[in-house]
This record gives structure tokens, C-alpha cells and sequence, in this order.
């Protein structure tokens, strides 16, 4: 996450606690729909930008 972040921006690390944050708050029961809209956005984002890094591409 630290390398993503120095690579990608200081986003990153945000972003990942929401995910991870997601993450838990699914499996307890406590997300709504709401929740997950508010922040898969960003998610998605970052998702995108470790595809493109893994495969040599530039950043979005």
C-alpha cells in the first residue's frame, strides 16, 4: 500500500482504508447500499490504476 501510494499519490491510502473499512463492515452486517455507492467510485479508481501499473501503463 505504502509503494502504491509513493507510485500512484497519497490518495491511495485513503481509498484503501475505505476498502478495507468496506471489507468488514460487510461480513458484520453494518454496510448499507449507501455506504458502498459512497465510496466505489474511488475504489474502482484505484483498481484501475494497479491494473495499469501492473501491466506498464501510465496512470489514469
Amino acid at each position: 500500500k505504502d509503494r502504491l501510494a509513493g507510485e500512484l499519490g497519497d490518495w491511495v491510502t485513503g481509498v484503501f482504508r475505505e476498502a478495507s473499512s468496506l471489507h468488514a463492515c460487510f461480513y458484520e452486517g453494518w454496510c448499507t447500499r449507501r455506504d458502498v455507492e459512497e465510496v466505489l467510485d474511488a475504489v474502482r479508481r484505484l483498481v484501475d490504476e494497479v491494473v495499469n501499473a501492473v501491466r506498464g501503463g501510465r496512470r489514469a
